[in-house]
């Protein structure tokens, strides 16, 4: 295998990792990891491959292996280890895009160019259709549409480096190439990707600017000016249409600092931060609703390897983002880069600036882009040729890849595509045996045991030795992910089910009340757990901790509908003096708030579930207020 097919390889594997979400899709991810692994397959089992003798710049990669050993060690320290797996392949997948990238040599990223401006009118009609079809915020291949403007920018500065250097598409076919990249851009109104914009097109200007022509540089300038103009007219008139929480990075960005100063040694651990992020929320003033705003990751990379990886970890991954840096410039002003290479160059400052205020790093598609270009840049030659491998060798490496690609990817694949679309609650007979296939190739995923719980708990026959069986499967998901409030909520419902239907005892009770205070405490700012775990003791005959429960819940959420109406039930049931009057009081405040934000859009289940008035539950209530 030629270099020339490597580059034509890796230039593939770009393309193919923006499909599937970016690649971050199961289907995405199992695609992106096999071709990183197929094309490392080729590397090791051919002999003589041309570049052989080419690796990465050696400072900047023992820092950045220094920083994947901080992560391995956080990972086996982690509670959740499955996602900080995840998290460790998509390093491992980075190494080895960048090692193959290195064996290609520094003429790679002048060669990116043409089919990453393809890939990026692609993606363009693709967003643009979405938008023809309804879509505020088409986000073409990916989930996010700050990503694709991520995307799109970098593949923009590439092509846009390599014009005038004589590679293909000429001028006429790049520019068409970008026209949809470009208008796409300018329609998604990403705060971000602007920032990105002009920073990375600034450098490459600056860059460029003394090997081109008067005519170029008048033409370069005023389609730089021109995208930079669209893509802020697109970001006015995205915030001109209204968000209430345009400007809350700032505080998630403060919120996103306390797993660092809780635990600098590690952070949360590779892959945890969205779990922990429930425990961090913080109130707002917009809205009738506190805590209507919640997120799940830290919104800036730079702040992501603290809060994941802890310090160490962000030291080492920062001194190989300035050795490689220096490398880079270093290299540049020697002459020893291709022409073209100024937009790969670009590409990284633009994606270095989007990190700062957004997580591209969760896109294969992004963090793979960065890695080929990384590895083409700082692709250094030994001054002694590589020892040949043995066929011994070559043959071991090329089992240990496989095996890795089957338990890693293709193992977790299958169990998701056979649990795909399960109802929650009761299964039938094809539904289990999909579940148990799931669990038999992946039983390290804890929503699949959770799953399994449920569909017990559902049953008809629940008695003793069901419950038990749920339980256990309940506690299993909390066993692989202690700090997801989910598992410790599905633990709860199992439990409160076996105190209403099978046992009635203070014993169970008190360990169903104890579950979801666990799951109350990693989540402080959720009225939820508190509602559920109020609803449940009314009906197990505990009026008074069903009353505390919902004041608890209106702490929280002064505004909450249910909560008002669990307390006048649990008012009503405990019978003090004065029971009825304060009913009757708190019933008309529920209709009063429910009345008061009825006609407010409500964007998400939370605010749809705490500002609607239960009819039901009305009725219930004024019939009792009613018998006196």
């Amino acid at each position: 295998m030629s270099t020339p097919v490597l580059s034509w390889g890796l230039a593939a594997l770009l393309l193919l990792a923006t499909l599937g979400e970016g690649g971050a899709s199961p289907g995405g991810l199992l695609a992106v990891h096999s071709a990183v692994a197929a094309l490392a397959l080729l590397a090791v089992l051919v002999p003589g491959l041309s570049g052989e003798r080419r690796v990465p710049a050696p400072a900047a990669g023992f820092a950045f292996a220094a920083f994947a050993l901080f992560a391995l060690a956080g990972a086996c320290l982690a509670p959740y280890r499955f996602a900080a797996f995840l998290v460790l392949q998509e390093i491992a997948a980075f190494a080895g895009a960048a090692f193959l990238a290195a064996r290609c040599g520094p003429a790679l990223a002048a060669r990116m160019g043409g089919p990453l401006l393809a890939g990026a009118a692609f993606e363009g009609i693709v967003a643009l259709v979405q938008k023809f079809r309804g879509d505020l915020r088409p986000a073409g291949t990916f989930l996010n549409p700050n990503h694709l403007a991520a995307w799109l920018v970098a593949a923009l500065l590439i092509g846009a480096g390599t014009a005038g250097t004589g590679r293909r598409p000429g001028g006429r076919a790049r520019a068409a190439l970008a026209a949809p990249a470009a208008l796409v851009l300018a329609m998604l109104g990403s705060r971000g990707a602007l920032l990105a914009l002009i920073a990375g097109g600034g450098w490459l200007l600056a860059r460029s600017w003394d090997r081109f022509s008067p005519r170029t540089r008048r033409a370069a300038a005023a389609a730089g000016v021109l995208l930079v103009v669209a893509a802020a007219a697109g970001v006015v008139w995205r915030f001109e249409r209204g968000d209430a929480f345009q400007y809350r990075r700032l505080a998630i960005w403060r919120a996103s600092l306390g797993p660092a100063a809780a635990s600098p040694w590690t952070g949360t651990g590779p892959g945890q931060f969205a779990a922990a992020a429930a425990g961090l929320n913080f109130p707002i003033s917009e809205g009738p609703l506190r805590f209507a705003r919640s997120f799940r990751s830290t919104h800036s990379d730079l702040l992501r390897l603290p809060a994941e990886f802890g310090l160490p970890a962000t030291l080492a991954a920062l001194a190989g983002l300035i050795l490689a840096s220096r490398e880079i410039a270093k290299r540049r002003r020697s002459g020893r880069l291709p022409d073209g290479a100024a937009g790969a160059v670009a590409a990284l400052v633009a994606l270095a600036v989007q990190a700062a205020v957004d997580n591209p790093s969760e896109r294969p598609a992004i963090h793979l882009l960065v890695a080929v270009v990384l590895g083409s840049l700082l692709s250094t030659e030994l001054k002694e040729p590589a020892r040949p491998r043995g066929r011994a060798l070559r043959a071991a490496t090329a089992a240990a890849l496989a095996v890795l690609v089957v338990v890693g990817d293709v193992a977790p694949y299958l169990a998701w595509r056979s649990a795909r679309g399960l109802p929650r609650g009761r299964l039938d007979e094809t539904g289990r045996e999909r579940l148990r296939a799931a669990l038999a190739w992946n039983p390290l995923h804890p929503d699949l045991w959770l799953h399994r719980a449920e569909d017990l708990a559902s049953g008809r026959g629940f008695g003793a030795p069901v419950y038990a069986e749920a339980r256990e499967a309940a506690e299993r998901a909390v066993r692989l992910e202690p700090a997801d409030v989910r598992y410790r909520i599905g633990v709860a419902r199992v439990e409160a089910l076996a105190c209403t239907k099978l046992f009635r005892d203070e014993a169970t009770r008190a360990r169903a009340s104890a579950r979801y205070d666990e799951a109350s405490l990693r989540s402080r700012h959720d009225p939820f757990p508190l509602l559920e775990k109020g609803g449940f003791l009314l009906d197990a005959g505990d009026p008074a901790g069903a009353r505390r429960s919902a004041e608890q819940a209106l702490r929280i959420e002064p505004e909450a509908v249910p909560a008002r109406l669990l307390l006048a039930e649990s008012v009503l049931a405990e019978g003090a003096p004065g029971a009825r009057e304060r009913a009757a009081r708190l019933l008309s405040e529920a209709e009063a708030v429910a009345r008061r934000w009825a006609a407010r859009p409500k964007g998400s289940p939370y605010e749809q579930n705490l500002l609607t008035l239960d009819a039901s539950r009305v009725q219930v209530i004024r019939s009792r207020l009613a018998r006196g």
